[in-house]
């Protein structure tokens, strides 16, 4: 795990937040508002009700639809699973003030974990909202968070001015209650194992199913469920029982009749954006135990396939994710040739990939802002699209550096700056919210030893 500098201090290099602190005025008016927004202003988890008629359901009213998404707004509300120990978060983004909060709702140790909540104000740096909290009258960083407003949050969040080794992909929520399709409709989503996956070759990394809803009953089928390479899984799988609406800890979700296995009594709680995004989680609600959260991202799936030329020509910022690696902390990532962000591209980037890097998160936030260019060493190459499931490409890979010459020799290659590379298969999920794309990729990293996360949106 990586530390800070010692002396160094965020706001000694970010010219916003170190203006905010000489100001020293409004910082708890913004806080205040943000909670209230966000209805954080208790650190208490709230809980989930069981099944209950008393939970609104609202149906599609197209055959075999969701509900249509809602116009776009700059002021939003997202439910959010953290990928590494599956707990739940609300956040609240609001662009016309420039303000946030975010709070863990449930899981264990939330209570008084570190960097469980936070509000305050946010501006731009490096593309990415930077987060500054507020809520104790000082203006300490609290984060970054990479935006599609509407569509899909990813949040990177910290406390006292340190990375709290977090990473939550967050969906907007439904404050009138649980989305249903009218029928049934097809779903993609890839997992990422909440510690190191130890059998890559048999865990669950991505997935298909249809959700279907009738008369109170959220229902699945035609499940397949893949490990790397495109096996069927047999280990880190979901078994999708039956689920019901309910008031969940971050807003209307889907929840799962309790399965019963070697760790107790399971649920999922599944939240259904009204962007047709997903995040959800498989966890065992028994005490003590010994198996990990199984963490999903997934998209409603779409009419016709995604046209990759346009997706490859477009510029991405979010974070790459590696436990094994980062420990947690989310790097700030940008990809696109023409991004202003990538400089001395190793590779050419074709129609059906894309080309950039990461930069280390305490080198981001402590060299300066904005962030220093990234060396364009990484590229996506996004293979065949699933027909029969648009915006999945289960065929992709990545080539990246292998200094420690962990990879294959077979999968070794060297690059145009004579460094060795490997190319490894991933899964890429591309999924699109009001006319911008968001990029999902996972997968066993060989120049790691550990899975790979990368979260991507569209600038």
């Amino acid at each position: 795990m990586r530390f800070k500098p010692s002396g160094a201090t965020p706001e000694a290099f970010t010219p916003k937040l170190a203006a905010w602190k000489r100001a020293g005025v409004s910082a708890l008016v913004v806080a205040a508002g943000a909670m209230a927004a966000a209805g954080c202003g208790s650190s208490s988890p709230s809980s989930s009700t069981l099944p209950s008629d008393a939970n609104p359901v609202i149906v599609g009213t197209q055959p075999n639809s969701m509900p249509a998404p809602p116009a776009q707004t700059n002021v939003n509300h997202y439910a959010g699973i953290e990928m590494i120990n599956g707990t739940i978060w609300s956040l609240y983004a609001s662009h016309p003030d420039q303000s946030y909060s975010y709070q863990i709702r449930q899981g264990v140790s939330s209570v008084g974990q570190q960097g469980s909540s936070s509000a305050g104000g946010f501006s731009s740096e490096g593309d990415l909202e930077y987060l500054a909290d507020t809520t104790q009258g000082l203006y300490d960083f609290a984060g970054l968070n990479a935006e599609t407003p509407g569509g899909v949050s990813i949040l990177d969040p910290a406390s006292g001015g340190n990375w709290s080794y977090q990473f939550v992909v967050a969906v907007p929520t439904s404050q009138d209650g649980c989305l249903a399709p009218n029928g049934s409709v097809g779903i993609n989503y890839i997992e990422f194992p909440s510690i190191n996956s130890a059998t890559p070759t048999t865990d669950t990394l991505y997935a298909y199913a249809n959700l279907a809803y009738s008369n109170g009953t959220f229902s699945y089928s035609k499940v397949e469920q893949h490990a790397a390479g495109g096996a069927s899984a047999s280990t880190s799988t979901i078994p999708f029982a039956n689920s019901y609406c309910i008031s969940g800890e971050a807003g209307y979700a889907l929840q799962s009749t309790p399965v019963t296995g070697q760790t107790g009594s399971s649920t999922m709680e599944l939240y259904v954006g009204t962007s047709g995004m997903l995040a959800g989680t498989f966890n065992s609600g028994a005490p003590g135990a010994s198996l990990p959260p199984v963490n999903l991202i997934g998209m409603v799936v779409p009419a016709t396939p995604v046209s990759l030329p346009a997706v490859t020509a477009g510029t991405y910022k979010g974070f790459y994710l590696n436990v094994g690696f980062n420990g947690g902390l989310g790097d700030p990532a940008y990809f696109g040739a023409s991004s202003g962000w990538v400089t001395s591209p190793v590779f050419s980037q074709t129609g059906s990939s894309l080309v950039g890097g990461f930069v280390d998160g305490y080198q981001w936030l402590y060299s300066g802002l904005p962030t220093p260019a990234v060396t364009g060493n990484i590229m996506i190459n996004f293979g065949t699209q699933d027909s029969n499931h648009p915006g999945m490409f289960p065929s992709a890979t990545i080539t990246e550096q292998d200094l420690s010459n962990l990879c294959n020799v077979s999968q070794q290659s060297v690059g145009s700056d004579g460094n060795t590379y490997c190319t490894f298969p991933v899964v890429v999920m591309v999924g699109e919210t009001y006319g911008k794309y968001e990029i999902f990729i996972a997968g066993p990293e060989p120049t790691v030893g550990a899975p790979l996360l990368y979260a991507l949106v569209q600038d």
